[in-house]
C-alpha cells in the first residue's frame, strides 16, 4: 500500500528527508547565525520579562525563533516539490522569469508561497502582474486562455481563499487560492493535503528513527492535529482521519 495515490512513496520520502535536512543544517548554524544582525538589548529585556526569562532562556527562544524564520523559506519549496511531483505538472524551480508550477494539459501556471503573509500590501499587486504577464506568455505559447493562480499553502482563515482578483488585467482568470483547495486542483484528490499531513508523521518516522515505538507516529499526528484543523478546519481532517482507520 502506497503513502498516497498522487505522489510515489520515493518521491514523497526524498523531498521530506530533503526539508529535514534543511531544518539539522538549520539548527547546525543556529549559533554562528545569532549574531549576524545586531540584537535589540531594549526589546530583549522587555521580552524577557514578559515570560520571567534571564538573558540565557532569552537567547534560546530567540535562536528558536531565527531557525523557523529559516526553516520557512524551505517550507514553501518543499510543497513546490511536492505538487511539481504529480503526474502532469511540472516544478520550473528557479528558472529565471518563469513561475513555480505549470501544467499544460489543465493550462494552469501557479506561484506558490508558504503563507499568506508572505506576500503584502502593495508587493500583492506586483505580484498579480507578474503573472498576468506570465499567463500572457503561456497562451501565446499554449494557445487559448492560461489560467494563473498564486497559492498561500497556509490561508489567513480555515475557511481558505478562493478569489478572484480585480487589480490587474485578466488573461483567463487570476485568481488567490489557499493550499488545501490547490491540492485537490492539483492531484485531482479530495483532502489531499489533508492527507499529505496525515502521512507525514510516518514518513518522518520512518526517516529518522524517531517516534518508532508503537503508536509513536500516531501520537505524533494526533497531537498536531489540532494546528492542522486550527489552520484548515475540521471537515478534511475528519474525512481522512475516518477513510485511513488509523492505518498509516
Amino acid at each position: 500500500m502506497t503513502y498516497l495515490d498522487f505522489i510515489s512513496d520515493d518521491r514523497l520520502f526524498e523531498c521530506t528527508r530533503d526539508l529535514l535536512g534543511h531544518l539539522e543544517n538549520a539548527h547546525a548554524k543556529k549559533d554562528r547565525t545569532l549574531y549576524k544582525n545586531v540584537l535589540d538589548p531594549f526589546g530583549a529585556l522587555f521580552e524577557a520579562q514578559q515570560d520571567g526569562y534571564f538573558l540565557d532562556d532569552w537567547i534560546a527562544a530567540e535562536r528558536a525563533r531565527q531557525v523557523q524564520k529559516t526553516f520557512q523559506n524551505h517550507l514553501g519549496t518543499f510543497h513546490e516539490r511536492i505538487l511539481g511531483s504529480i503526474e502532469g505538472w511540472t516544478r520550473l524551480g528557479n528558472a529565471p522569469s518563469r513561475v513555480d508550477l505549470t501544467n499544460k494539459n489543465l493550462r494552469i501556471i501557479a506561484e506558490v508561497k508558504n503563507k499568506f503573509n508572505t506576500i503584502t500590501g502593495t508587493r500583492l499587486p506586483q505580484a498579480l502582474s507578474t503573472l498576468t504577464e506570465q499567463a500572457r506568455t503561456y497562451r501565446a505559447e499554449w494557445g487559448g486562455d492560461v489560467t494563473a493562480y498564486l497559492v498561500y499553502i497556509i490561508p489567513q482563515k480555515p475557511a481558505g481563499i478562493t478569489k478572484l482578483h480585480k487589480k490587474v488585467p485578466r488573461i483567463g482568470e487570476v485568481q488567490i487560492i489557499d493550499g488545501a483547495r490547490f491540492y485537490d486542483l492539483a492531484s485531482g484528490e479530495k483532502d489531499a493535503l489533508a492527507q499529505l499531513f496525515y502521512v507525514l508523521p510516518d514518513v518522518i518516522a520512518s526517516i529518522t528513527g524517531r517516534y518508532t515505538s508503537e503508536g509513536g507516529a500516531a501520537e505524533l499526528r494526533e497531537s498536531f492535529s489540532n494546528l492542522y484543523i486550527r489552520a484548515y478546519g475540521s471537515a478534511a481532517w475528519n474525512r481522512v482521519e475516518l477513510a485511513r482507520g488509523g492505518s498509516f
